[in-house]
């Protein structure tokens, strides 16, 4: 099955005033790349960049249970009460947790985990790894360090500079590359068995979307690039729409939710 991978521009929310509205869009916006297990989130450099949008996507992109450990009292994150819960498939783990290591005892080399348990986690380590979000296994009574690295559940976002960099770099061979505008050719179920048989070829498949102000053409005329050049297809998947400008967070999620089926 093909790995999905979601490329947005830095400025996806800047357009919202009202920080806890913002703050709600950005929490749907993690349910819905959580939804349909986004493999990577690209975002590329668009006019500005958006510290409070850095900010909640880590929040909402960190499980629920470690989220009071890894931030500090933060002003711009004061209406994350009101957005909705994310629940991501890995906070139901049993056997496996994703915990952040909040105390080391140099001494005995013991850490001291907090993986959404009743009790902390208690293992030898033979360094210091406080503040490190890693996962641990249950093997028989015990519990184990089973990766030190930031568990690959989890989607770290990737900030570029340069999309077409980026974009030249990936192998077009094991690819297909998805760029979204109403510019686009318009979706149809011929086409939709076109894409069927080529996604069955490909390991990922990376989906572009505009800004809210801006979409691909406009941006892409800017840094000196056609779309076409650096896309496989370009695509209107929502023909016929009933309003006049469709939000990036809704775009994506219609189209994953397009792609989804195709992909299964």
């Amino acid at each position: 099955m093909a790995d999905f991978n979601v490329i947005i521009p830095s400025d996806i929310f800047s357009d919202i005033p009202n920080l806890r509205e913002k703050t709600v869009r950005i929490a749907n916006f993690v349910r819905i790349i959580n939804l349909f297990r986004v493999k990577r989130l690209i975002i590329f450099h668009h006019h500005k960049q958006d510290k409070e949008f850095e900010l909640l996507l880590d929040f909402f992109l960190t499980p629920s249970y470690l989220r009071k450990f890894k931030f500090k009292l933060d002003r711009r994150l004061r209406f994350t009460g009101c957005a909705p819960p994310i629940r991501a498939f890995y906070e139901s783990w049993k056997e496996k947790r994703i915990g952040i290591i909040i105390d080391y005892d140099p001494i005995n080399n013991i850490s001291k985990i907090e993986a959404g348990l009743s009790n902390q986690i208690k293992i030898r380590t033979n360094k210091n790894l406080v503040g490190k979000i890693i996962t641990v296994k249950k093997i028989e009574k015990n519990w184990e360090i089973c990766s030190e690295n930031t568990p690959e559940e989890i989607i770290k976002p990737i900030f570029i500079k340069n999309i077409t960099q980026f974009l030249n770099n990936l192998n077009r061979e094991t690819i297909l590359i998805i760029s979204t505008s109403r510019k686009g050719k318009m979706i149809n179920l011929n086409l939709l068995n076109e894409l069927n048989q080529k996604i069955k070829k490909v390991n990922e498949i990376f989906f572009v979307f505009g800004s809210p102000k801006e979409g691909l053409y406009e941006i892409y005329k800017e840094i000196g690039e056609n779309l076409e050049d650096l896309s496989d297809y370009v695509l209107n998947l929502f023909p016929n729409q009933g309003i006049e400008t469709i939000r990036t967070d809704e775009a994506i999620f219609g189209t994953l939710s397009i792609f989804n089926i195709l992909r299964s």
